[in-house]
C-alpha cells in the first residue's frame, strides 16, 4: 500500500501492515502510529525514491479520467 508518507508491505508470516519506506521529505516523527491491525514501523525506514516523470503522467492520466466518470 502506498500512502503520501509512505509504502505499507505485508508482513508474510502475520500479514500485517509494516511501513517499509518513507517518502521523500517526510520524517519518522510526521508518520503516525498505524492503524489497527498494522505492526508498529521500523526505527528508520529507508526512503524510497520520487516518482518518475512517466509515472507521474500516468497517474494524473488516471486521474483525470476517474474524474471525467464521476
Amino acid at each position: 500500500m502506498i500512502t503520501d508518507l509512505g509504502v505499507l508491505e505485508p508482513d508474510q508470516r502475520t500479514c500485517e501492515l509494516t511501513l517499509t519506506r518513507l517518502s521523500p521529505g517526510v520524517s519518522v516523527e510526521q508518520v503516525r502510529p498505524p492503524p489497527a491491525g498494522t505492526s508498529q514501523s521500523p526505527t528508520r525506514p529507508p526512503c524510497r525514491n520520487p516518482p518518475t516523470a512517466t509515472e507521474l503522467r500516468v497517474l494524473r492520466e488516471l486521474k483525470a479520467t476517474i474524474g471525467a466518470e464521476a
